[in-house]
C-alpha cells in the first residue's frame, strides 16, 4: 500500500471505551457485529482518508468495518439502520463530546476481474444524487444486483450508508473524479449536524 498509494502502515490511537460501549449497544439493538481486540491492520480505505483528516493520529478511532466485499451482504436498509443504531449509541453515553463519523470506501469499481479499471459513471452519478438529495426512500431502494452491476468493489458504498444513517441529515458532495488509475470512482462528501 505505500507504494500504490503513498500512504504509510501506522499505528492509530483506538477509543477502547467507546468502541465497547457500541458494540454493546448494537447487541442490545438485535445487530450482531464482531468485536476485534488487540489491533488491527487498516487497508487504503482507512488509511487514506486518515492520512489527510488526522495526519498525526491525534484522535482515537473506534472503526466499524462493514462487509463490502463477499456475499452475503448486509442489505442497503441494514447498513442505513446500523448507522441509526450507532448515533444512539453515542447519544446515550457521556464521555465523549464530539464524534466524527467517516464513511470510506470507492464507488463503482471491479477488484481482481478482467473489468478491473473501468468506472461505472452512470452508478456514481446517480448514487450521489440519491446521497445528497436526503430521500431515503430513494437511498435505500438500490438492489445487490443494481450495486454489482456498478463492480464487485461497488459493494463499499455500504459504508457511506451507516454514514448517512448515523447522521440523518442530507450530505454536500464535495467532488467526484472517476479515477481510472485507481480503479475506482471516487467522492468526497460532507455533512454537519
Amino acid at each position: 500500500m505505500g507504494d500504490f498509494l503513498n500512504v504509510e502502515q501506522h499505528q492509530y490511537p483506538g477509543h477502547s471505551r467507546l468502541g465497547r460501549h457500541v458494540y454493546e449497544f448494537a447487541l442490545e439493538s438485535d445487530f450482531d457485529p464482531a468485536l476485534v481486540e488487540g489491533g488491527l491492520e487498516f487497508d487504503e480505505n482507512f488509511c487514506v482518508p486518515f492520512k489527510h483528516l488526522d495526519p498525526e493520529s491525534k484522535y482515537p478511532l473506534v472503526p466499524i468495518i462493514v462487509n463490502g466485499v463477499n456475499p452475503p451482504w448486509p442489505t442497503v436498509r441494514r447498513c442505513h439502520d446500523f448507522g441509526r443504531m450507532i448515533r444512539r449509541a453515542v447519544e446515550a453515553q457521556t464521555e465523549v463530546q464530539r464524534v466524527v463519523v467517516v464513511g470510506t470506501g470507492g464507488l463503482s469499481h471491479w477488484v481482481g476481474l478482467p473489468e478491473s479499471g473501468q468506472v461505472n459513471t452512470e452508478f456514481d452519478r446517480d448514487f450521489i444524487s440519491r446521497f445528497e438529495s436526503g430521500d431515503e426512500s430513494r437511498l435505500l431502494s438500490y438492489t445487490a444486483e443494481e450495486i454489482d452491476a456498478a463492480g464487485n468493489g461497488a459493494h463499499e458504498i455500504r459504508t457511506w450508508l451507516v454514514a448517512a444513517g448515523s447522521v440523518q441529515v442530507p450530505f454536500d458532495v464535495l467532488a467526484y473524479e472517476p479515477v481510472p488509475e485507481w480503479l475506482t470512482g471516487t467522492a468526497v462528501a460532507a455533512a454537519r449536524i
